[in-house]
């Protein structure tokens, strides 16, 4: 069984189908269970997969998650979950570590064994620094959910590292790193050619939510710097959010050229192929998936010193990271559009390294924990 919110976009989902495709049905029997039933990834789940939910009405989903978050009351969530969830499974997998997790423990009796999915970093990203570093937040959770949980699985080094920082379940949790398969990339890369305007200028893509946590704001501000300075490049902005109207705004307000806000993209990689540079400009990142993908198509890559990014690119070796600044963002970009020499050197060295996140390294990592 495993536990997700929604197929919505996002990392954690994109990451689950992927690998939900690469499972072997000869040996797995699996069920795929959804806090609420909507989603744009429901066309890639394999036909093996077995789907049920607990709530069809997306809205009531939302105001049961508010219900638990502010008055941390879940009770009708847990009745549900109780009735829907009746048959019995070897293991019960929550791909996404929170409040979902308590449902898996709430469910605890159906399954032989349970795991979390850990996909942030808990510490790094400020928002959830705040509550993880509430001594009773941690005692709560370690008695009322983690002491429930068998393995617990992050997507970094650095995300176990923080995890155990605070909860210091070391003898359950393991590092497995996100799937992605180069090959689907690529041909979703040569789909179609997006509509770029006729243009000799070369292209920066960032994808991604647009969210405050991304900080795209700071990117924007970066293509400022270089606008005035006289170094022009088309910059274009892949994603929807809660930040996008605010985003559009202050494009506007500062007169900054050569942006396109493409909205939601079901197939963002023709974006992603056709660009000259990757940028990524979150404040915290613990895996980011897209980095790989870039590697795996020679997009050179500049990122903010995330963990994420730091452990993805080898400190650095094989992209540009820079500081959480406009200036320092303007600086590195300014380094790879002036030389192509540099953005060449750095996609071949992306390109050999991006193998040791294979496949078949995850899957016989995720095999492993499955059969222990």
């Amino acid at each position: 069984m495993f536990l997700a919110p929604s197929l919505a976009i996002g990392g954690a989902e994109r990451v689950m189908v992927n690998l939900l495709k690469k499972l072997d049905y000869d040996r797995y029997e699996v069920t795929l269970c959804l806090f609420a039933n909507y989603g744009a990834y429901f066309n890639e789940l394999p036909e093996q997969v077995r789907v049920i939910h607990l709530f069809s009405n997306v809205f009531l989903s939302r105001v049961l998650t508010w219900v638990e978050t502010k008055l941390h009351t879940r009770l009708l969530i847990d009745l549900v979950a109780k009735t829907k969830i009746r048959d019995n499974y070897d293991v019960g997998i929550c791909f996404s570590d929170g409040l979902l997790t308590n449902t898996l423990v709430a469910t605890r009796k159906r399954y032989r064994k349970r795991v979390t999915w850990v996909h942030s970093c808990y510490l790094a990203q400020s928002d959830l620094k705040t509550y993880y570093s509430n001594p009773k937040n941690v005692a709560k959770l370690l008695k009322h959910r983690y002491q429930y949980v068998d393995h617990i699985v992050c997507v970094s080094k650095q995300s176990l590292d923080e995890f155990n920082q605070i909860f210091h379940c070391e003898e359950k949790s393991v590092v497995i790193y996100n799937l992605f398969d180069p090959v689907e990339i690529k041909q979703k890369a040569a789909d179609f050619t997006p509509h770029f305007q006729t243009t000799d200028m070369l292209r920066v893509v960032s994808i991604g939510r647009l969210v405050e946590v991304k900080k795209i704001g700071r990117l924007l501000e970066a293509k400022k710097i270089l606008q005035d300075q006289g170094i022009q490049f088309a910059l274009d902005i892949v994603g929807n959010g809660t930040q996008g109207a605010m985003l559009k705004a202050l494009t506007e307000e500062k007169q900054i050229k050569d942006v396109k806000f493409w909205g939601y993209q079901s197939n963002p990689y023709p974006f992603l192929a056709g660009s000259d540079i990757l940028a990524l400009t979150s404040e915290s990142e613990a895996f980011p998936t897209v980095l790989i993908e870039a590697m795996s198509l020679g997009i050179p890559i500049v990122a903010t010193k995330c963990s994420g990014c730091v452990e993805i690119t080898d400190n650095g070796r094989v992209a540009l990271l820079c500081e959480h600044t406009p200036a320092d963002i303007a600086q590195k970009l300014a380094s790879l559009l002036q030389s192509k020499t540099k953005r060449d050197r750095l996609a071949a060295d992306a390109k050999n390294r991006v193998s040791i996140y294979s496949i078949e390294n995850t899957l016989k990592a995720l095999d492993t924990l499955l059969q222990a």
